[in-house]
């Protein structure tokens, strides 16, 4: 292969976009490389797979500050809008210092996916800025929030781009932002973000969402395969607002969860960590470093522990094919019989190894499926608060069936949650119809 076919194979698996590094094309080449494989089922909507590989719009942005000691910051900030078909962007703004446009890129193609899977109105979005929230004072995040939102409001609006909470950001960086473009805009817009403080029109449970999706995605899958929650051992990477939350629910329903992981330490325990007093250890401490209640670990020994599950719950690209290929996260084994001597084996390992990773990575795929409209439809019940006057019973309701109940109250209480979402879109589309006819 020639020096110029080599450069276009390479400029190919970053979509032929030219403001890409190749020689770093993920994890955009990842999200590229997905779009291919899909490309065969598409039939007659083959041909926007192109569409798909070029982000609507991306801005990058300059965010300086003045630090508390008198001199001057300058971070690098981003907003990719990938798709807006379906309707205002939607996507978190991570605060990290290894955040890069290709990353963002990524991201914001995948929520242009994710929305399109669970039927939202919403486009894909993402945003960040490079810089570590735990190296700066809080005056100075906040004046980094607010110049970084300042930056990107000819983009943003409850009608344009939706931001939400990511890495590094929580409900206060979702007030500053939302009390920025107010400023900004002249009158008060609760409807810019999503992930607020409840006091400012947040949702209840919103915080907790994706970690509950995780369980309930668990918790299926565990039903489907007729393996039993109590008892069973788990492994969580990340331990944040995710992974944290998603081992205090596995913790709360009888599971065992042996082994956790963050940014400060890798941790295991293998007759079970007390998960409430590392999440109050974690609070109190900024990471999981100094915990008593577990003993360090290997970081590549942690993918190899034996388990039931395996949550990978930090930051992407953790879970490489060579970690999956060696991950010991089992399914119930089956009943052994007498003319069947290989029946009672791990089923993924039994078999070929390339059919054993396709295997989970479908498993992986799945569970994405099942987890992210979680925090998706959180957005529903903020963007439904933010455009019609709040009513109290419903505030009380939803409190009352997004408890973090284990079993069939808990699948019940989503059911319910669901349906008045449906109902709502559908009342919500009546009345605009009727108030057009009445304009008319």
């Amino acid at each position: 292969m020639s020096a110029t076919q080599q450069d276009q194979a390479s400029l190919d698996r970053v979509g032929g976009l030219s403001y890409l590094n190749p020689a770093a094309p993920e994890p955009w080449a990842s999200f590229v490389e997905q779009i291919e494989r899909v490309r065969p089922h598409l039939g007659a909507l083959e041909r926007w797979i192109e569409t798909l590989k070029h982000p609507k719009r991306a801005l990058i942005v300059d965010v300086p500050i003045e630090r508390d000691d008198g001199t001057v910051a300058h971070y690098e900030g981003y907003r990719v809008q990938h798709n807006l078909s379906r309707g205002p962007g939607k996507g978190g703004v991570r605060f990290h210092p290894d955040v890069t446009l290709n990353e963002v890129m990524a991201l914001a193609g995948w929520m242009t996916i994710k929305n399109a899977a669970v039927g939202l109105p919403f486009g894909g979005a993402k945003g960040g800025i490079r810089v570590d929230p735990n190296s700066v004072s809080k005056g100075e995040l906040q004046r980094i929030t607010r110049r970084y939102t300042s930056e990107i409001g000819i983009i943003i609006g409850p009608d344009k781009d939706i931001p939400a909470p990511d890495v590094g950001t929580n409900a206060m960086t979702m007030a500053i932002m939302m009390d920025t473009f107010s400023m900004n805009r002249g009158g008060t817009a609760t409807g810019v973000v999503t992930g607020k403080p409840i006091a400012l029109g947040g949702s209840l449970g919103r915080q907790e969402a994706t970690g509950r999706g995780v369980f309930i995605a668990a918790r299926e899958a565990a039903r489907h395969l007729r393996l039993p929650i109590e008892g069973a051992r788990v492994v969580v990477q990340g331990f944040g607002n995710v992974g944290g939350i998603g081992a205090r629910m596995f913790h709360d329903a009888g599971a065992r969860v042996i082994a956790v992981s963050d940014h400060t330490a890798i941790l295991v325990n293998e007759a079970g960590i007390d998960v409430p007093a590392a999440l109050a250890h974690t609070a109190a401490n900024g990471g999981l470093k100094g915990f008593a209640g577990a003993a360090p670990i290997d970081p590549e020994e942690f993918w190899r522990l034996e388990c039931e599950f395996l949550v990978p719950a930090a930051l992407e690209g953790q879970l490489t094919v060579e970690r999956a290929s060696r991950a010991r996260a089992h399914r119930r084994r089956r009943r052994q019989r007498p003319d069947h001597p290989g029946r009672g084996r791990h089923p993924a390992r039994a078999r070929h190894p390339g059919r054993a990773r396709r295997a989970r990575q479908r498993r992986r795929r799945h569970r994405v499926l099942l987890r992210v409209g979680a925090g998706l439809l959180q957005l529903l019940l903020d963007r439904g608060r933010d455009q019609r006057a709040p009513r109290a019973h419903h505030g009380r309701r939803l409190h009352r069936d997004l408890e973090g109940r284990a079993g069939e109250a808990g699948v019940a209480a989503h059911r319910r949650l669901h349906h008045r979402l449906r109902t709502r879109a559908r009342s919500a589309r009546r009345a605009g119809a009727v108030s057009v006819r009445r304009e008319a």
